[in-house]
């Protein structure tokens, strides 16, 4: 990266300036071999410190600016006399009289403009006078103006008794020039103007500028430095909820999205849809986000717009979340199944859309069956209302998975379940027609058998919802006395 002012005072080996203190880029061209690291890094300094050749110096020590006395002032192109190594000695070090530098300095004042022409003299008592002239536009303010040239004299009037003549109007003054900018250092490649990039580096891709093109030759470094440094943050989006109601991506079998979760038993009515809910999201990056682009659709059996490209609402605004349109949500699985919804937005640079979209994000409700485990003192359950009162109960794909408890109780296990008998037998009533997996005492990882009671195979469970389901019931060989832990 550029140094500082002062490092221009130390040349590389062979290295020497032109005529009044001008410095030349090196280019590998025209030394006929690649450039040595002391001669990038003095092309580097040339960057910040040199303008067509000349040093800038500042009023700061080194030559540096001091944006305490060098604001608001212009550059000038100045040849160093005795004075200056006298009274700045540390700003000018490096440099002799004559040597021709930029120094900082105030704008000069602009001068007067040019006078009007006189008007004509009125008709006086033996005559009307001549009506004056109107008074010069004033002139730009820059170096002084030449006087203006005298008006003529007006004509007599007539002889006899005449009216005053009326005073000419005033000149508009003029207007103020605009103050130049001040132009920015382009870049200029030392490899040939239609060299491709290798590497991608902020906004800049690997193979810019790839023969069609000069791909940097020219280009501002302030927006040269801009695309590297400050390189556009695409936006992304995460659709996380489609139920607020229940606060899940995980429904009970039967369950409408957005019905709230009804108490464990058995009901031949399924519910009142629609559902009033939210759709809840995050985006990163959202000052790049459009305003009011949020799309929302449902894409399980065909695709359904919600928000935007004509859904039922327009696209949102980038809150996190938003009502499901009136009259609410239709969506109910009568078995283990899931339902998708997807989410895209708009991204924007500096306020203004640009017209692409984010990749569509995805949330999945899934639908579960209950699974109930607990204890009781009979070895033989034959109701759904025995299943149902089994102190506990989730809802599960597996014995071992798919919400199944976690394992914490030990380090073999992926699933654990807690009873606390007492001259009991532990029973597990579950939805899935399979072998339960090898079972285990947490307190001494010794087997635990688990059985199903062979004359009562399977037990029909409907559930509040109002959706059926077979269960199989199995339990320990003989009643227990006391708490145990076992797990898959």
């Amino acid at each position: 990266m550029p140094g500082t002012n002062s490092d221009l005072t130390t040349l590389p080996t062979g290295v020497t300036t032109g005529a009044n203190l001008k410095y030349t880029t090196l280019y590998p061209q025209v030394q006929g071999r690649a450039l040595h690291h002391d001669e990038m890094d003095y092309n580097l300094d040339l960057v910040g410190h040199v303008i067509n050749g000349y040093r800038i110096i500042g009023s700061a020590s080194g030559g540096e600016i001091d944006t305490s006395v060098d604001m608001n002032k212009v550059l000038k192109l100045h040849t160093v006399d005795a004075n200056d190594l006298s009274t700045l000695p540390t700003a000018f070090a490096g440099t002799n009289v004559g040597d021709i530098v930029w120094i900082m300095a105030t704008g000069a004042s602009g001068g007067s403009g040019t006078d009007g022409t006189s008007g004509v003299d009125g008709v006086g008592s033996t005559g009307t006078h001549g009506t004056d002239g109107t008074s010069g536009v004033a002139g730009n303010h820059g170096s002084s103006g030449t006087d203006g040239t005298d008006g003529t004299t007006g004509t007599d009037g007539t002889s006899g008794i005449g009216t005053d003549g009326t005073d000419g109007t005033s000149g508009t003054d003029g207007t103020h020039g605009t103050s130049g900018s001040t132009a920015s250092p382009l870049y200029t490649s030392m490899d040939g103007a239609f060299d491709e990039t290798t590497a991608t580096v902020g906004e800049v891709p690997s193979g810019y500028g790839n023969g069609s093109s000069p791909a940097w030759n020219g280009v501002a470094y302030d927006d040269l430095f801009d695309q590297i440094f400050f390189a556009y943050q695409d936006p992304t989006i995460n659709l996380y909820d489609a139920d607020s109601v229940n606060g899940s991506n995980y429904l009970e079998v039967g369950q409408y999205v957005g019905q709230a979760a009804g108490a464990v038993g058995n009901n031949t009515s399924p519910g009142s849809p629609p559902y009033a809910t939210n759709f809840s999201w995050s985006t990163s990056n959202s000052g790049n986000v459009a305003p009011n682009s949020v799309e929302i659709k449902s894409v399980t059996g065909g695709t359904s717009h919600i928000f935007g490209n004509g859904g039922l609402a327009v696209a949102t605004a980038n809150d996190g979340s938003e009502a499901h349109p009136a009259p609410g949500i239709n969506v109910r699985k009568t078995s283990t199944t899931s339902h998708q919804w997807q989410a895209r937005c708009e991204k924007q640079d500096g306020g203004v859309p640009l017209g692409t979209f984010t990749g569509w994000n995805s949330v999945t409700m899934h639908w579960r069956y209950r699974v109930f485990y607990g204890v009781n003192a009979t070895n033989v359950l034959t109701t759904q209302t025995q299943i149902q009162a089994l102190s506990s109960n989730h809802l599960a794909t597996d014995w071992d998975s798919g919400g199944a408890p976690s394992g914490a109780c030990s380090g073999n296990a992926v699933s654990c379940y807690s009873f606390n008998p007492a001259g009991e037998y532990i029973w597990f009533a579950v939805p899935f027609g399979s072998t339960p997996p090898n079972c285990f005492n947490a307190a001494n990882n010794f087997g635990v058998t688990l059985v199903q009671d062979l004359t009562q195979a399977t037990i029909s469970v409907t559930n509040q919802y109002g959706v059926a389901q077979n269960y199989e019931c199995w339990r320990c060989p003989s009643p227990l006395n006391a708490a145990i832990v076992v797990y898959f």
